[in-house]
Formats: C-alpha cells, structure tokens, sequence
C-alpha cells in the first residue's frame, strides 16, 4: 500500500519522471475532484476540475486576451463521451474504501513505470529552446501554458496509455468513478492544448511579430496527435479517440481571417450620402490588410510550419479567400447606387484578381483552386443592379448633352473648321460616352459589356429624334449648324460600326434619316432664298436689270458651305440642289 506522499502528484498533471515529494494540499482543495466522501489516499492525489478548468482558462487568456470560447463546450463534450464509456465499465456493485484506495495506488504506480516512446521525446531538446532538465517536474498544466505542447501531449499520451491497460485489466471493475475522475484530468488537459493551439493562431498575424519556434512546436504536436490517435478505437473509447487538432487549427485559422478581415472599414458607416468615395476607402483598407498579412504569412509563418512538414499557405490562403468574399458580400448588401456597385464590381473582378495584388508575382492567388469571390446568384444580382443604374447614367448623359448643344444655339456660337470641316462636339461626346462605360463593363465582364453596348445603342436611338427636334425648333438653325451636325451623324456611323462591330448596326438607319432631315432643311433654304431669283427671270425684268449676280452669289455661298461638308454627303446635296435648279 504506498503512502500519501507516494500518489501525491498524480499521474494527470506531472511528468512521469517527475519526483514524487510530499504536497500538502489546502484543506478546500481535497474535497474539488469528487463529490466522494475524501479518504486518506485521494486527498492530495489530484486537484480539483475547478482548479483544472481555472489553470486552462487563464492560460488561454494569457495567450489570446479573453477566456476562450470553446472550453466550457470542449468539458462538455469530453463529460459526455465519459459518462457513455462509464455506462460500459463493467462492474456496478458497492466499492469499499480500502479497494478505492488499491486503485489510487496502481495508477500512481503505473505512472512512475519505465517512460514510453513518447516520452522519450520529452527527454529531447525543446523547439523553444528549453532544455529536458527545465521541463522535468512541471506539470502538464504547466507546460501548456508555458507552451511546450509537444512534451506536454506526449506525457499525456503516456498517461492514456496507462489509463487505457489499467481498464482494459477491470483495475477500475469495483470504482468506475475513479476512471472517471482520471479519465477527465486527461481530457481536460487535451481541451487544454487545444484551446492552447488556437490562441497561438489567433496571435500569429498580430503585432508581435511570429513566434516560429511555437508555430513548430504546435504543429509537431498536431502531428503527434494525429499518429497516436490514426482513427476511432473499436471499443468506443473516449480516451483514444481522434482529437482532431488539424481540424481545431484550421478553423482557428479561418476564425483569425475573419477577425482580421473585419478590421477593415471599422467604425465608417457605408451610405448612399458618401458614394463611391467612402467604399473604396473601405475596399482599399480591405485590399492593404490582406495583402500585408497574406505576405506576413508567406515569409514567416509559412516556413515555420513547413519546417514540421504542415502546409500552412494554402490553409491560410483559403480562409483569407473566404473571408474576404464574407466581408464582400456585407458590403454588397450595403451598397447603393451606381458608383458604388462599380467600385465593388471593379474591386472583385480586377483588384482582388490581379496578379500583382500581393505584391509579387510568385504571391498571386491562384484562380483554379479557390472558390468564386462572389457567389454566382451574388454577382448576377449586382450585375443587374448594376445596368439597372447603368440605363438611368446614360439616359442622364444623353440629357447633359443636348442641354450643352442648346447652349451653344442659344449662344450664337459658330462651329469650329476642323481640318476643312464643320465641326460639333456633338459626335464626340457620344464616342466618348460609350467607349468610357463599354470599357468600363469590359473591364468586369464580357457579359456585363455586351449588356452596356446594348443599353447604350437604345439610349442613342432614342436620343437622335429628340437631338433633330430640338435643333430644328431652335434659332439656330444655319447652314454651318446643319453642315456641322450633318458631320456629325456620319462620323458617329462610321466610328461606331467600325469600333463596336455587330452592335450598332440597327442605328444606321436612324442616323442616315438624320442625315436626311438635315440635308434636306439645306435644301429648303437655299430653296426659299432661290425661288424669289428665279421668278425675275420669268419677266421682262431680267433684260433691263442684271439679276444674275445675286443668284450666282447664292449659289457660290451655299457651295463654299458644301466645301466644309463631307464629301459623300456634299456631293448628295450638290445633286439634290441641280435637280431642283432644273425643275425650276
């Protein structure tokens, strides 16, 4: 029957090897592990779980800044999974204290037997640098906190080992509460290292700096983790079953992406009021951030965790990824008008995709493997929004220039001679309007550009009877007004068939009817200004006065005007004006 002092320590909390000294625990502490009345040998054999529960929780407080979150769920899950494997301990009947204390004193037995492989590897050199001799006789609480996982998972492994024979060999026949209690030291401290691994996650992208030999250390314990516990034992045991470290890292990972990515745009309200100014503050904030931790990671934690032979880029990678189209679809949600849904639209399709956007080519985000940015119902809604704000633009646009043509009119001005030419600004101002928003949609997609050369082609058909009414009506209406826009009609027909093939032919037809309409008011004036002429020669007039000269000036200034016309639709109206000098 060993002494007090011999189980003191308690195969849970102290290394194998650790010395077995005399504790006196405080007197509150004895009565914490067990709701058992206390006998002599369980005093000071263990501490309590609200000790356990403590110590974890101001570990992970210490490492992340707040208690973690997942404890109180991982304590129920291991009470859960316990109370099932107590159901199939074999043995129910009543237990006597000196057979209790038997037990007590084959697992403290156990505990100092020969170390297993696993601890073998607690005897080598630390990865933080922490010699074995410094390691010997803390405690696995300890060596948590002070990050030692690899040592602190093997000494637990040894422990489960033991725990796992000793049922296996009905030791705990006569006292499954003693299993239990044992049974969940363990798992608490397995709840530890894990809440441990992520607080270690959560600490890597921030602002000090990464601690390579930790990123080692707690992938070589997930690694460990994973070849001692390779799948589900057949009995359903709890204490062998996977931990699923890689699984806790990952998601500790996507959680720190998102923690970070939501950094990004704090505190600034997105609202119609701010436009597209106050998104692209966010979007470029957004673009900064990922790009600097994204780098971070491949310079500096990568290569800690691929020492250890743990792809950590991809991980990363992905969950940024994943991150990032979370935040973009809240501000999708968020976002209002034309301006801003082309800043979002622009940002997803040409920023965030660019390979320059980490920065260097060998940084690029890969297209294939990962997932759409935005979800194809995502992107096809503000796509629509978009045109839907787009057709109302360029109605807009088209009102802006005709109120900047009837200025002009109603300013007298002349048009410019342009390389022999009337010219009005009148054709390009629409050139430019559509090239700027067809290149613009161009830029996102080809199905958002065919949709803009479509929107823009009905908005210029619906534009010029409105442009020949207006002009028609005003005072402005000369022969270097009429040449001008009869320029200009031609040379929107041919540079829009000749830019935008297969677009714009259905507005060939109303821009040669404009063309029309304005030869033919030429044709009507010089007509009104002829036809008075040509009635003196009808009389006897015209042998005793030289009408001539005022005909021919006509006719002369009428062809100089001609002169600055171009040259196809010149010669038409040249034919046009013979026709009509010879009916007369």
């Amino acid at each position: 029957m060993p002494s007090p002092q011999s189980v003191t320590s308690g195969p849970e909390l102290h290394s194998p090897k650790e010395p077995t000294e005399p504790q006196i625990p405080a007197r509150g502490a004895q009565w914490a592990s067990s709701g058992d009345a206390p006998s002599t040998h369980r005093e000071g054999s263990r501490p309590g779980l609200g000790t356990l529960r403590r110590a974890f929780s101001r570990a992970s407080q210490r490492a992340s800044g707040r208690a973690p979150e997942e404890d109180p769920g991982l304590l129920r899950r291991s009470s859960r999974f316990l109370l099932r494997t107590l159901r199939r301990a074999p043995g129910h009947g009543p237990v006597a204290d000196q057979s209790r204390a038997t037990m007590v004193a084959s697992g403290a037995t156990h505990s100092q037997e020969v170390p297993s492989r696993a601890m073998d590897g607690a005897s080598q050199q630390s990865s933080t640098g922490v010699g074995p001799e410094e390691l010997e006789g803390k405690s696995v609480a300890d060596l948590i906190t002070e990050r030692h996982l690899l040592v602190a998972f093997e000494q637990l492994r040894h422990l489960e080992m033991g725990l796992v024979a000793e049922k296996a060999s009905r030791t705990f026949q006569g006292d499954p509460t003693g299993f239990a209690r044992r049974a969940m030291d363990v798992c608490l401290h397995y709840d530890g290292l894990a809440a441990e691994i992520g607080a270690i996650v959560r600490e890597t992208l921030g602002p000090d700096g990464v601690d390579a030999a930790a990123l080692a250390e707690l992938a070589r314990a997930v690694r460990a983790e994973e070849e001692a516990h390779p799948e589900p034992p057949t009995d359903g045991d709890f204490l062998s079953t996977p931990r699923h470290w890689r699984q806790h890292w990952e998601d500790a990972v996507r959680e720190s992406a998102r923690e970070r990515v939501q950094q990004a745009g704090v505190g600034e309200a997105l609202g119609a009021a701010e436009g597209a100014s106050g998104l692209a503050q966010i979007l470029a904030q957004l673009g900064s951030l990922v790009r600097r931790d994204l780098q971070k990671v491949r310079l500096e934690v990568h290569p800690a965790y691929a020492a250890a032979g743990f792809p950590a880029w991809e991980a990363y990678l992905r969950a940024f990824h994943g991150a990032v189209a979370q935040r973009l679809q809240e501000l999708a949600h968020d976002a209002h008008g034309f301006e801003q849904l082309y800043v979002l639209l622009d940002w997803a399709a040409n920023i965030y995709s660019s390979p320059d956007f980490l920065g260097a080519p060998d940084l690029a985000l890969p297209s294939e493997p990962l997932p759409p940015l935005l979800a194809p119902d995502v992107w096809a809604r503000l796509e629509s929004d978009y045109t839907s704000f787009l057709e109302t633009k360029i109605a807009s646009c088209f009102d802006g220039i005709l109120q900047l043509e009837q200025s002009r009119w109603a300013a007298a001005e002349v048009p410019d001679v342009l390389q022999g030419r009337y010219h009005s600004p009148l054709s390009m101002d629409i050139l430019m309007l559509v090239a700027e928003h067809v290149k613009a949609a161009g830029a996102i997609s080809a199905e958002l550009e065919a949709t803009t050369l479509r929107i823009c082609a009905r908005a210029l058909g619906l534009f010029l009877p409105r442009f020949e009414k207006a002009f028609l009506e005003s005072e402005a209406v000369s022969e270097p007004h009429l040449g001008a826009n009869i320029n200009a009609c031609e040379e929107l027909r041919t540079n829009l068939l000749a830019k935008f093939p297969g677009s714009f032919e259905e507005l060939e037809k109303p821009l040669v009817a404009a063309i029309c309409v304005f030869q033919k008011r030429l044709l009507q004036d010089l007509q009104r200004d002829l036809q008075p002429l040509f009635r003196v020669l009808c009389t006897k007039d015209w042998l005793t006065q030289d009408v001539l000269p005022p005909l021919m000036d006509k006719v002369l200034t009428f062809a100089r005007h001609l002169e600055h016309v171009a040259p196809s639709q010149a010669q038409e109206t040249l034919q046009e004006v013979h026709r009509f000098v010879v009916r007369l």
